[in-house]
């Protein structure tokens, strides 16, 4: 019955917020297979549900709810592919924002706009890639302003992995640079992030299944993880140095066929 309910209401729903949304039915109909992730957190000593989202049968995620505590719904968004399983635009329900994606030919998103109903601009984002192919500067315009601004700069080493991010904010200033190690299996472990003469650093490990297990951070605080048999993370808890909780998340797998 959920799935049915979820159904008519992503059908009814598409209708009001593209043209073309034979896509978006079209995979709908075609799904045999939903998968439902519940979210809960931890504050004071009760779990409450956080956030619902659902999949088609390719993996990719068509619709996404957040609740406040009292389970009342934060946000709502909707999103739609096309025939390569790209998310070409999202509507965000309880806002009525748009949301569009595009892509060159390798398949990379280099441009993102939000906007409101009346077609204003909230955000847009503009990326380029290097000649391998590569993430490189990211350019940001908010609030329906006339200029874009280099918001993000990337640099890798030669084997392809990215050793440092730099961000800016609208005026060019230096907010935060990170600088990045890997292991031999490419995994990220350790970041050392500048913010102004303050230095985060960020150790991760992981399992023999390369499966993140905890991350320590310069704040004395960590963060451990846990999984199910299939690599699904269902657990995550965020210790002071004390080791009292400070968040704890909980994430339910549920299968419909």
């Amino acid at each position: 019955m959920k799935k049915i309910l979820l159904f008519i209401l992503l059908q009814s729903i598409s209708k009001t917020f593209s043209q073309d949304n034979n896509e978006f039915t079209r995979i709908l109909k075609k799904n045999n297979k939903t998968k439902e992730v519940k979210v809960f957190r931890l504050d004071s000593l009760e779990f409450y549900l956080l956030d619902h989202t659902y999949y088609n049968k390719f993996g990719n995620l068509i619709e996404d709810i957040l609740y406040h505590e009292d389970g009342t719904i934060w946000a709502d968004e909707l999103y739609q592919y096309n025939e390569q399983q790209q998310i070409v635009s999202s509507l965000e329900k309880t806002r009525n924002t748009i949301s569009k994606y595009k892509y060159n030919k390798s398949g990379n998103l280099i441009e993102y706009k939000r906007t409101k109903a009346d077609s204003t601009i909230m955000y847009h984002k503009k990326i380029e890639y290097n000649e391998k192919n590569q993430k490189g500067k990211v350019f940001v315009k908010k609030d329906n302003k006339d200029d874009f601004y280099l918001h993000e700069n990337n640099f890798y080493t030669n084997d392809g992995l990215c050793s440092k991010k730099e961000l800016f904010n609208a005026s060019g200033e230096n907010i935060s640079t990170e600088e990045f190690e890997y292991d031999n299996n490419r995994k990220l472990i350790i970041i050392y992030q500048l913010i102004g003469k303050k230095i985060i650093t960020t150790n991760n490990k992981y399992n023999k299944k390369r499966e993140l297990i905890k991350t320590n951070y310069s704040s004395n605080v960590f963060r451990k993880f846990k999984y199910d048999k299939y690599g699904n993370r269902i657990e995550e808890i965020t210790y002071a140095g004390n080791r009292k909780i400070m968040n704890h998340t909980k994430y339910e797998f549920i299968v419909f066929k």
